[in-house]
């Protein structure tokens, strides 16, 4: 689920020195959107050029900016200390809730019955552990693992 977190004015700057990049600074994201090196991968748009997956990156101090490269500014016209419009649309990461886990685990009815014989504490362990990530492909794969291995402990209970 993608929503709209950012909607407004931006100043173009431009890193001091030769080769310095062009960016937008973005204060307004929280670290709940990051990835584990700190980026943020977004969608939205720059006045009419419109952003696919583009990386939201952090400066020394968390803060993250994006680099606005030569295409984007020959397209808008626009270069550093001009002002653009930009909004921003974040691909918000949805949690795995233990009902869910539950539905998932319904194909495989004794890695179910093995799931609950176990102690709340150790089902939400591996809740948890599913969620560690933002990354939905890695969440998919974290619980078709967890499926497995439980799976695994209720044959080797057997």
């Amino acid at each position: 689920m993608e929503e709209v977190i950012i909607n407004r004015q931006a100043l173009l700057e431009k890193f001091a020195g030769k080769g310095g990049w062009t960016y937008i600074s973005v204060p307004e994201i929280t670290p709940n959107y990051r990835n584990q090196s700190g980026q943020v991968k977004i969608n939205g748009s720059i006045d009419n050029y419109t952003l696919k997956n583009a990386t939201l990156m952090p400066f020394g101090n968390g803060t993250l900016f994006l680099p606005i490269n030569a295409a984007i500014r020959k397209t808008i016209k626009k270069s550093a200390g001009d002002t653009v419009n930009l909004k921003i649309f974040v691909r918000k990461a949805v949690n795995i809730t233990k009902e869910a886990f539950v539905e998932v685990l319904a194909d495989e009815p004794e890695a179910l019955a093995y799931y609950n014989e176990l102690a709340s504490q150790e089902q939400q362990h591996y809740i948890d552990w599913i969620n560690e990530t933002k990354d939905e492909n890695v969440k998919i794969e974290r619980m078709a693992f967890v499926v497995n291995k439980i799976y695994d402990l209720y044959r080797h209970k057997k």
